[in-house]
């Protein structure tokens, strides 16, 4: 009977294993296109479109595919003078085999003082080495800051040390003020009552 209920123990525990490792069983695009499961472009950058990036992504894996773009996805312009483009959200979708599906995101600017890029610009994904930036990026997923500005701003705090007064949320101050004061423990700024126009 012991031995009966050891065993009913062990199976239970492997159903709910299996249930774990199974549910994400996405796989980042970059390593779909390692693996020449997807086909990928990356329309060039459109200056006056408020999307800022668009990727088309196609499943050519001969099976359905759920595909994941972590947040802190760059996109590195082929001119040393352009802005690398982050992505602050991850997104997560299925593809069918043969099936296209194209995203529209904000690339939020990375270098403060270069210049946008333009529609001729070519763009290389990759994921960003900056710890601190990614660990903004998940802050902010955490809070649920969405306001662009806002977003725009506190990257441009973490890599250009850029006035935190710029930070401002009009529709959360409660937010707002956790993203001040954690950008004040990764900056050393001192954290200002006041707001700046951008």
């Amino acid at each position: 009977m012991k031995t009966l209920r050891n065993i009913s123990v062990i199976a239970l525990f492997g159903l709910v294993l299996i249930s774990f490792t199974s549910r994400d069983n996405s796989i980042t695009i970059s390593q779909a296109l390692l693996e020449k499961k997807i086909e990928m472009e990356i329309v060039p950058y459109r200056t006056y479109d408020a999307n800022g990036i668009q990727v088309v992504v196609k499943n050519i894996s001969g099976k359905s595919l759920t595909l994941k773009m972590p947040l802190g996805t760059t996109f590195s312009p082929d001119a040393d003078e352009e802005q690398t483009l982050i992505r602050s959200e991850e997104e997560i979708f299925a593809l069918n085999n043969n099936q296209s599906k194209t995203l529209d995101f904000i690339g939020y600017c990375t270098e403060l003082h270069d210049r946008g890029c333009d529609e001729g610009t070519t763009f290389r994904m990759d994921q960003t080495k900056n710890t601190d930036l990614l660990n903004l990026l998940s802050f902010m997923d955490s809070l649920r800051i969405k306001d662009e500005n806002t977003i725009q701003h506190a990257i441009w705090s973490i890599t250009d040390q850029s006035p935190l007064g710029y930070v401002t949320l009009d529709t959360d101050t409660s937010a707002a003020r956790k993203l001040r004061e954690y950008i004040c423990t990764k900056t050393g700024q001192a954290n200002i009552w006041y707001n700046t126009a951008s």
